[in-house]
């Protein structure tokens, strides 16, 4: 048998604690490879790389170690989770966009809360963006600045196919999609969630960052959503900030929703509300 040693202690918590840190299709995978480890001091099928760091490609997640069968010691590296994989496994991705049809049209509406509640005025019958954007707590000296608030919040809705934009006599009102109609007349806020947060994992932007920040060497920040999702010569605009921020909370929602981790710089994010099966 052989003996593990861990690369710092917060990684021996993690292990030894999955439960907490980790999600539930992580916990099913991680003691197959833990149990052939202890036994063998190797996995079959394992990257090498330089310094005898071994790299095991998980469904889940990615595992790295150090094996001495002298001193029978396995040296457990890092255990990074396989977010988008998991995301993709556990909600319906498309996966097919075209850029140049969103990249413009990012919203500045990022309370995902925000956007439960207006799907919800909506289907009561608030329509206009004033309305709108007074219902949802919004003030200001001028109308228009009211107005404003409630458009963003209708484009975001939007974006997100929550809901669209039909004629009504000289002006558009917004009609809810099924998926729109049917958070807004759920009562159940683990339902309202999920398919909040399948429609933002469709959105091109969301799935490029969390790809990127999740399976690549990029880690979750607003210059990184700057660089993945704008053009460069859009970078220093102030909608710009505004709109990477919207992208930034909607991820962090999702971590914090689906219980699937994100990587943030300093470590991951995680923040199990509720589990991944209860996601499904």
């Amino acid at each position: 048998m052989f003996a593990f040693e861990y690369s710092d202690t917060q990684l021996k918590e993690k292990i030894e604690d999955p439960e907490k840190h980790y999600p539930e299709d992580v916990r099913r995978e991680l003691p197959h490879f833990l149990k052939a480890l202890e036994r063998d001091g190797e996995v079959s099928g394992a990257d090498y790389f330089r310094g005898g760091i071994n790299k095991i490609s998980a469904n889940t997640f990615y595992l790295h170690y150090v094996s001495d069968p002298q001193k029978r010691i396995v040296k457990l590296i890092d255990l990074k989770v396989r977010s988008a994989e998991l995301l993709k496994r556990n909600f319906s991705i498309t996966n097919e966009w075209d850029d140049s049809d969103v990249i413009e049209a990012i919203p500045q509406c990022d309370r995902p809360e925000k956007l439960i509640k207006a799907l919800k005025l909506i289907a009561s019958g608030v329509t206009s963006s004033y309305d709108l954007g007074y219902q949802l707590g919004h003030r200001g000296k001028k109308k228009e600045y009211i107005s404003r608030h409630g458009q963003y919040t209708r484009q975001a809705l939007d974006v997100l196919k929550l809901v669209e934009s039909q004629p009504d006599g000289r002006k558009l009102v917004p009609v809810l999609t099924k998926r729109g109609k049917h958070i807004a007349t759920s009562s159940d806020p683990q339902i309202q969630n999920k398919l909040l947060t399948v429609a933002m994992l469709n959105y091109r932007p969301i799935w490029k960052v969390i790809n990127a920040t999740t399976e690549g060497d990029d880690e979750f920040s607003q210059d990184i959503i700057k660089e993945l999702v704008f053009p460069e010569e859009l970078r220093g605009a102030d909608t710009c900030s505004r709109r990477s921020q919207t992208i930034r909370t909607w991820i962090q929602w999702i971590a914090s929703t689906s219980g699937i981790p994100i990587r943030l710089p300093g470590g991951y994010k995680q923040l199990n509300l509720f589990s991944t099966s209860m996601a499904r």
